[in-house]
């Protein structure tokens, strides 16, 4: 299957997001610690209590990493000029249809969300805007909390794509920091970077717009800048110990749940070193190829969102699995089903639809 898959992708490369191969790696890693952090209660009494959160209470970093790709990927793909409306019929194409399908598959399942719900969740809302940052009473479909926020900073990269080409992501930049550091500073008097942050306000879009997860874009824009403007070099042994050094501290946190939580200080420390070494390990041209991660990649976005709805349907309709078979395999069969679930989606709804923009944009 990961070879066929392969095959019938690398034709669109071109016309999607460049293909960083380290980037698209983190992906697929960045939504494996995801579906991973939200299934780990099912391994959390298996033979050592707490076991779950001992391997994956830190994989919650995947959100803060997802949000520092986000940058990267936005700024590094428009580095050739692109028209704003192509920017945004990319961007939307890429997010909606599947959002749209997962979405419905959930409420549909569930049967407990009200037609203004199901329509408020299309509009990628959250639930209660009066509720703790930066989670907001969270997405219906849970996982799409975070949308709202990858939303928002396409609308403000539009802006400094709008305002100029060449320093869109200097303008965005400045955006984002007058959005969260100026709110913060208008309404509260004081600046704050935790991940968990907002002003107190009764208008929800003000109180997002104040969260500081919103300069993490900002250290992906950063790195995308650096990065396309750094010529590949040859083999280098201080390259290749800096990059493993970067993954060996990435992972002493994860184990260690250092600084643990989301925000700049915290999970994005975490994030920002890994992404750090592992384009330095590219650009020294000693990335290996890796067909798995490739994979995971390539599915990523399916994969986090369709994970919630396999959880969510085997917890209502498949109970009869939990007697039949230990904790850890049925650990092991949800991310079997999600990712098969997301490589079908991705197949299905991911491809055509950017094939269908591809054709409509060429003509």
């Amino acid at each position: 299957m990961l070879s066929s898959m392969k095959k019938t992708i690398s034709p669109l490369l071109s016309f999607s997001d460049p293909y960083v191969t380290s980037i698209e790696y983190l992906r697929g890693v960045a939504a494996l610690l995801v579906i991973c952090y939200h299934f780990r209660f099912l391994i959390n009494d298996f033979f050592i209590p707490g076991l779950g959160d001992f391997f994956f209470e830190g994989a919650a970093v995947g959100i803060d990493l997802f949000f520092m790709i986000s940058g990267f990927v936005i700024t590094y793909s428009t580095r050739h000029p692109i028209s704003i409306y192509a920017f945004v019929s990319k961007r939307c194409v890429r997010i909606y249809p599947l959002f749209f399908v997962c979405v419905t598959l959930f409420v549909v399942l569930s049967g407990n969300y009200s037609v203004k719900e199901y329509l408020c969740g299309l509009l990628f809302m959250a639930q209660d805007y009066s509720a703790t940052p930066p989670f907001f009473g969270y997405h219906l479909l849970m996982p799409a909390w975070t949308l709202q926020y990858e939303v928002l900073f396409y609308a403000l990269f539009s802006v400094g794509l709008w305002t100029s080409h060449q320093y869109r992501s200097y303008v965005t930049a400045v955006l984002l920091l007058f959005s969260t550091m100026g709110l913060q500073y208008f309404y509260a008097k004081e600046v704050s970077l935790s991940g968990y942050a907002a002003i107190s306000n009764d208008v929800g879009i003000l109180r997002i717009m104040s969260s500081p997860l919103f300069l993490e874009f900002i250290l992906g824009m950063l790195l995308a800048e650096i990065y396309s403007r750094t010529p590949f070099f040859t083999f280098s042994r201080t390259a290749v110990f800096v990059s493993y050094g970067c993954v060996v501290f990435f992972c002493a946190c994860y184990f260690s749940n250092y600084r643990g939580g989301h925000g700049l200080l915290n999970y994005g420390v975490w994030a920002f070193i890994l992404l750090i070494g592992n384009l330095l390990l590219e650009k020294s041209g000693q990335l290996k190829s890796h067909t798995t991660l490739y994979f995971l990649g390539k599915i990523s976005y399916s994969l986090y969102l369709v994970h919630f709805v396999v959880l969510f349907f085997f917890n209502t309709h498949v109970v009869f699995l939990s007697k039949t078979f230990n904790w850890v395999s049925l650990f092991l069969l949800l991310i079997t089903v999600s990712i098969m679930s997301a490589y079908i989606l991705h197949q299905w709804i991911e491809r055509p639809s950017i094939q269908w923009l591809r054709r409509r944009l060429v003509s």
